[in-house]
């Protein structure tokens, strides 16, 4: 190519994009001026996950898609669409550029009258009728790393006026955003021994007759930053090695106990160390997606938990069960704590070490439970005293009807 065709080249190239860049300007005009209809934008870091999910499966089992379209951005669009399509839903691919699905994308952002959102902290809105509900993934109680530009967001339901403090706190906005409903994803707990059969059928587990455990240690290294120097090879927490991981296994074994390790989605996987065991299954968001099990679906059908500080405790004291807390890396989070003493809100034994696992592993196979009325304190302080039907209240609250 000589130097006069690069010269026509890079103009025609420049000449291109000034044109796609004036019909993308021309589309966002046309929308700003087009009213809202029934749409509502579901958006989640994870695929189909966590509140704006439980919130969808409900309008879908309520028939809500007949009056109202439900539209999903994903990053697996054809996965999606192959496994859940149903009618009057729409999935669109969050990331492409392409100028088709870029023009898709901004008609549903720009028209639909709701949006619900975990992470919305992209979001720019344009209209001011339209509603943004920041659905969130959780309490919070640790502290956040950054700032968010809360005019991001219109609304942010919370479980009860106790932790109003912790929320505007976090999200860095004022307590007139806040709403009193409880988080949607909560509603799936109750159902937990009624479906747990169906779930570990999903998850070709074999042992439903089983106690089983749900570990799920918050994330230490991530692709964008580090919250902890200390790497959990085992995600266990207090397991240092391969002869305490196997030991732990056999107990397991031995005691017809299965544990349960959900791999935190922000996780650096290669901090992990690549191990199998018979009693120890390790879960991924991925594993749940495709096998279409619900995280809180599963957590619910779990006989006791075992994390770190953590809002998924606060929803896991809904269902009385028993909670231990994983105390090794406890000073060690980079982010710091909303509270002066979160201690006070971890009602269940504090493990520093790989023998205290097995003291509360012990209790739980003697149905030994020593922190009961501490659990009902904490869940009536932070969930309040209303108990469920968080996704029909939402609804509700937002004048949503059939």
């Amino acid at each position: 190519m000589n130097l006069f065709q690069k010269i026509k080249s890079g103009f025609q190239i420049l000449r291109k994009q000034g044109f796609v860049a004036f019909i993308d300007l021309a589309w966002l005009k046309i929308l700003y001026i087009m009213p809202l209809k029934n749409i509502m934008v579901f958006e989640c870091e994870s695929d189909m996950d966590d509140n704006p999910r439980a919130l969808y499966e409900y309008m879908i089992n309520n028939s809500y898609n007949r009056k109202i379209k439900l539209v999903w951005l994903v990053n697996d669009t054809e996965f999606c669409k192959k496994t859940f399509r149903k009618k009057n839903v729409v999935f669109i691919n969050r990331h492409d550029k392409a100028f088709f699905n870029r023009s898709v994308l901004n008609y549903y952002l720009n028209i639909a009258k709701w949006l619900i959102f975990s992470h919305p902290y992209w979001f720019y809105k344009n209209k001011e009728n339209q509603t943004v509900i920041h659905i969130g993934h959780g309490t919070p109680i640790k502290q956040s790393s950054k700032c968010f530009d809360s005019t991001c967001f219109d609304w942010m339901p919370i479980p009860s006026e106790s932790v109003v403090n912790w929320y505007t706190q976090f999200w860095c906005c004022d307590a007139s955003k806040t709403f009193i409903c409880g988080l949607p994803r909560n509603d799936l707990l109750k159902n937990g021994s009624s479906v747990k059969e169906s779930i570990y059928k999903k998850m070709n587990w074999d042992f439903v007759d089983a106690k089983t455990i749900m570990c799920m240690p918050t994330f230490r290294q991530s692709k964008n930053r580090d919250d902890s120097s200390e790497i959990d090879e085992y995600s266990l927490g207090v397991v240092e090695n391969d002869q305490q991981f196997y030991e732990l296994n056999q107990y397991l074994h031995s005691n017809n106990i299965h544990l349960i390790v959900k791999i935190h989605p922000l996780q650096k996987i290669e901090c992990l160390k690549p191990i199998k065991a018979s009693n120890i299954h390790y879960v991924q968001n991925r594993d749940l997606l495709y096998n279409n099990v619900m995280l809180y679906e599963l957590i619910g059908c779990c006989d006791a938990l075992v994390k770190d500080v953590s809002s998924v405790v606060f929803d896991f004291l809904l269902v009385n069960r028993p909670v231990a807390f994983f105390m090794n890396n406890y000073l060690g989070y980079s982010r710091g704590y909303l509270l002066d003493d979160p201690t006070e809100f971890m009602p269940g034994k504090k493990i520093l070490t790989f023998e205290e696992l097995k003291e509360f592993l012990d209790d739980l196979h003697s149905n030994i439970d020593k922190y009961e009325s501490a659990r009902i304190a904490v869940n009536e302080y932070v969930n309040g005293k209303k108990q469920y039907c968080y996704c029909e209240e939402l609804l509700k609250w937002l004048d949503i009807q059939l």
